[in-house]
């Protein structure tokens, strides 16, 4: 449990620095309404069952040569994964350097295992490793409890 707690405060200590002047999809969108209601900020987190789901964590150093055609693959590839079965939701981040994180959560593997092998998706893939992506990784992690404020899942583990 100690190394839990350890781990959580150095990855705080490393993430918050990244991400201090880092944009959300919501900063990107037009601000005809600045202030930001208790419903806009909830709907920033994945809306996740109560654990065991899976986690897919995409690391991105986006290459610099990013076009509109790189945006409508992105909305393309969220498109894909909400249609797959097992898709429970995304949360993401990027900062002004091109360096982004995708957490996407899902209910088992084998939701994993279709959504990778979706035929558009490959393709898809393929121009993100020739063409937009410098360097990527993926992580696959179960999890197995979440806790904090009103956790989307409702519930404390």
């Amino acid at each position: 449990m100690r190394y839990n707690k350890i781990f959580i405060v150095c990855c705080a200590f490393v993430l918050f620095p990244l991400f201090a002047n880092a944009t959300t999809v919501e900063s990107q969108l037009p601000k005809e309404n600045v202030a930001m209601s208790n419903t806009d900020y909830q709907q920033r987190f994945a809306k996740t069952p109560a654990p065991p789901y899976y986690a897919v964590m995409f690391t991105i150093q986006t290459s610099g040569k990013e076009t509109d055609a790189l945006a409508k693959a992105d909305a393309r590839m969220m498109e894909l994964a909400s249609s797959t079965p097992g898709y429970l939701g995304a949360e993401g981040l990027e900062d002004e350097k091109g360096f982004i994180i995708l957490m996407s959560y899902w209910k088992d593997l084998d939701a994993i295992r279709a959504f990778r092998n979706n035929e558009e998706h490959k393709i898809i893939q393929q121009l993100g490793k020739e063409t937009w992506f410098q360097k990527h990784t993926i992580r696959i992690a179960q999890v197995i409890r979440e806790y904090g404020d009103e956790m989307p899942s409702q519930t404390q583990h």
